[in-house]
């Protein structure tokens, strides 16, 4: 049998280049410790509803950046959004933040990434944080909006990852 050469060396660039793309698309985030959104009911998010996170921590030397993730429609008729931030520690102790996040600017363009009508943000709102224990943290968002129902958040999430 004769084999082609040439058209094998080709075959197999493709066959390398495919491989690398593939690799990089599955590749991990070292930097990241964590990143999830649950999604919101549709009929809105209701003032008592929360989207809770758990995150297991080991290492209490290294500083993170604690982000807030949101996906919003079109049909948000906001350009911000206060949520509460509730964090409970490993030993159990509780804290609450009341936090502001923008998603549009003065004149009403969504901020953020998005295609459509939906907007993504992810949202830095701590630098360099460190975790005192080691352990479980449970992270809670709640919408604090003053209305029973808000419409047009379709996500809500974290993201913790290692600061440069």
């Amino acid at each position: 049998m004769r084999m082609n050469f040439k058209k094998s060396i080709t075959g197999n660039r493709y066959s390398v280049l495919l491989f690398g793309i593939l690799l990089s698309l599955t590749a991990c985030d070292t930097r990241q410790l964590y990143d999830h959104s649950v999604g919101i009911d549709a009929d809105g998010w209701h003032k008592d509803s929360m989207a809770v996170f758990k995150v297991d921590v080991a290492d209490t030397a290294t500083f993170y950046n604690f982000y807030i993730n949101v996906r919003n429609n079109d049909d948000y008729a906001y350009r911000n959004l206060y949520v509460f931030l509730t964090t409970r520690l490993p030993n159990s102790n509780r804290t609450r933040d009341t936090l502001e996040l923008i998603l549009a600017d003065q004149q009403g363009n969504w901020l953020g990434k998005g295609f459509g009508a939906l907007h993504d943000n992810q949202i830095l709102v701590r630098r360099n944080l460190s975790f005192p224990l080691a352990g479980r943290y449970t992270f809670s968002l709640q919408q604090a909006m003053r209305q029973e129902t808000l419409e047009g958040i379709t996500d809500a999430g974290i993201r913790i990852e290692q600061s440069h």
